[in-house]
Parts: structure tokens; C-alpha cells; sequence
């Protein structure tokens, strides 16, 4: 892989964190592939078969919480010159006006080049540590 692929992935889940984070919901869909599947966790809510899925159901899931994301490490491979993966190391804290939550765990990404651009097509989320307590 390029230098330059791997910084483009690098920025591509940085803006993902900071889309989510600022409630940037038109710019975190940009980063999406028309065919983005999600999978958050165990539950219904938790899986996303579109991006407006998904973007609908961040509108909803956090429509009264302040979040902070974090990825680190990433474990970037190319498959080809317009697929690649990576795992993330991940860090985040939620807090609603009910609970507040902080995890630990890592992200499963799958990326497509479309129009020249890297987009996230799949990603999976798995917790390591979750601390979820009453506010």
C-alpha cells in the first residue's frame, strides 16, 4: 500500500470519530458507501443495513448524549488497490441525561475506493470492557 493510502485511511476513521462526535451528520454519511453495513453490538438497534440506517439511528440513539470517540492503532492491510481493512483500538464515553458509559474495545473496518476516495463499507464493533453506570 501507498503512504499515501494509509494516511487516507488513517484520516478517513479520524473524521469518522470527530463526524460523530460533532454531530456532523451529513459529513459522516460522505464517508459511508452507498452499501455500508454496521454491525454496533447484539441487539436490533445495534445493526445497520444502509448509511441512513445508520445515520438515522445515531440521530435517535444520541439525541441527548455528549460522546467522545478515540481509535488508535490501527492495523491497516490492502487487499487490492481499492480494498483494504484495518482494526482499531477504540476508546468511548457516552453520557446521556440517564447513563454514562465507557468502553474499550476495537473496530473491524472494511474500506472500498469509490471515485477515487477511501469510504468505510463494513464495520464491527466489539467491547473488550464496558463500564455502564446510572447518572
Amino acid at each position: 500500500m501507498a503512504h499515501s493510502d494509509y494516511e487516507a485511511i488513517r484520516n478517513l476513521k479520524a473524521s469518522y470519530f470527530r463526524y460523530l462526535d460533532t454531530r456532523r451528520w451529513q459529513d459522516l454519511r460522505g464517508l459511508l458507501t452507498d452499501d455500508f453495513v454496521g454491525d454496533y453490538g447484539a441487539s436490533d438497534e445495534e445493526q445497520f443495513s444502509s448509511p441512513e440506517a445508520f445515520i438515522e439511528g445515531l440521530k435517535r440513539n444520541l439525541k441527548d448524549a455528549t460522546t467522545v470517540h478515540h481509535g488508535h492503532m490501527p492495523e491497516i492491510a490492502v487487499q487490492d488497490a481499492d480494498h483494504a481493512t484495518a482494526i482499531w483500538a477504540m476508546e468511548d464515553i457516552v453520557q446521556t441525561p440517564e447513563y454514562e458509559l465507557h468502553g474499550y474495545g476495537h473496530y473491524v473496518d472494511e474500506y472500498r475506493r469509490v471515485d477515487g476516495k477511501w469510504r468505510i463499507s463494513h464495520t464491527r464493533l466489539t467491547r473488550l470492557k464496558l463500564d455502564l453506570k446510572p447518572r
